[in-house]
């Protein structure tokens, strides 16, 4: 018996994990189906509206104007305006990380707890890197070699059916770490240029735009509830888009503030560290410090706890490329993002493997152990499976 996709979509709404989905994909239809098949069908799904992307509701955001930010409250009433000025920009930063989280601590969370899992291993870490997502990007195929499109609902549906894969496909982790590697929007205001004036190919309006990477983080995280016990949450600035990760943290924390399995870290610092068992992990998106210099910047950074560590690692974005460099200090990790190269970088000459998503696991005592790669071209193959 042919499954239909009709067949196929019920199946994906009445059951949560893949595994799942598969299993019974076989004993009611007797298809097999791949998980990347059933990972893009339940983001495309999400992206239509037809599944919830996790168990609340969404909470609108302010509009972020190129002259000034304003928030709103859940009434669509303005409740502060940030203007820019000509003060320094470390002031102009601190005012807006003021002004969020004032808003953000008055915010009531609809949030919905995941049901935790019923085991998973207390001496396992699994990483979830987010390089370089660039939400809000236009992309129009017919520009580039790879002929792919790029807008706020491929985005979704890749990025969510990477995560989908990636979290089956991991090992059974007590503790994830997400984090945005920087340049989570592809810009920071309406303007839709980099912030040294360059103009950028958008798709809708700031508000639209942020309002989706509000939903989509949602999404990532309820994903990994379904796995771990608990999620450890991060975010470093980029250079597209510097002052996303001081909203998309401060709502993350307001969102999940009666949840003690998501730990959000609130640190407004270039470089970040999460320490496990005899594990440094490192974070930076790598448009200020460098790969090279990463490793003494780890040891000052960690100086009463280096000599306790024996695996350092430190996680780069920026170059939407993998490069790995292991370092007497640590060992550099640089990440190419899922994001396919927009028409800029087709023009430049860039080129390379379309993008991927990976997930890294590691052992309290042993350091790497596993890691999970994610090819955005499995995509391409899955629609095909139903039509064979």
């Amino acid at each position: 018996m042919k499954l239909t996709r009709d067949q196929f979509s019920e199946l994906c709404k009445q059951h949560v994990h893949l595994n799942d989905i598969q299993a019974a994909a076989k004993e009611l239809y007797d298809a097999d189906i791949s998980l990347p098949s059933i990972s893009l069908r339940r983001a495309r799904l999400k992206a239509k509206g037809q599944l919830p992307l996790d168990s609340g509701n969404s909470v609108q955001s302010g509009e972020v104007l190129k002259g000034s930010s304003t928030l709103y409250d859940a009434d669509g009433n303005i409740k502060l305006q940030w203007v820019k000025s000509d003060v320094a920009k470390e002031d102009s930063l601190e005012s807006f990380r003021t002004a969020v989280e004032s808003i953000t601590e008055s915010l009531v969370s609809h949030y919905s707890p995941v049901a935790p899992p019923q085991f998973n291993s207390s001496e396992l870490t699994t990483f979830y890197p987010l390089p370089d997502l660039h939400f809000g990007l236009l992309i129009h195929g017919s520009e580039s070699n790879h002929n792919y499109n790029w807008d706020l609902k491929h985005a979704t549906e890749w990025v969510l059916g990477a995560m989908d894969s990636l979290v089956e496909s991991s090992p059974s982790s007590q503790f994830a770490v997400i984090t945005d590697l920087g340049d989570f929007l592809h810009f920071s205001d309406n303007s839709n240029t980099t912030t040294s004036g360059h103009q950028l190919d958008a798709d809708g309006r700031m508000s639209k735009i942020i309002n989706a990477s509000f939903d989509i983080t949602r999404a990532l995280i309820d994903k990994a509830l379904t796995k771990h016990q608990f999620v450890y949450f991060y975010s470093v600035a980029g250079n597209h888009s510097e002052d996303v990760s001081i909203y998309l943290k401060a709502f993350l924390s307001a969102w999940y503030k009666d949840e003690p399995r998501v730990i959000v870290k609130t640190d407004h610092v270039a470089q970040q560290y999460h320490v496990f068992g005899k594990n440094i992990l490192g974070f930076t998106h790598g448009h200020e410090l460098k790969p090279a210099k990463a490793g003494e910047v780890l040891v000052y950074d960690n100086q009463e706890i280096f000599s306790q560590s024996e695996y350092r690692y430190f996680h780069f974005g920026h170059l939407h490329s993998n490069h790995t460099t292991e370092g007497t200090l640590c060992t550099v990790e640089v990440h190419k993002n899922i994001t396919p190269r927009d028409k800029w970088a087709e023009s430049m000459g860039f080129r390379g493997t379309i993008g991927q998503a990976k997930s890294i696991t590691y052992h309290s005592e042993f350091g790497e152990i596993a890691r999970s790669i994610f090819n955005i071209k499995m995509l391409n193959q899955s629609e095909k499976e139903l039509d064979e």
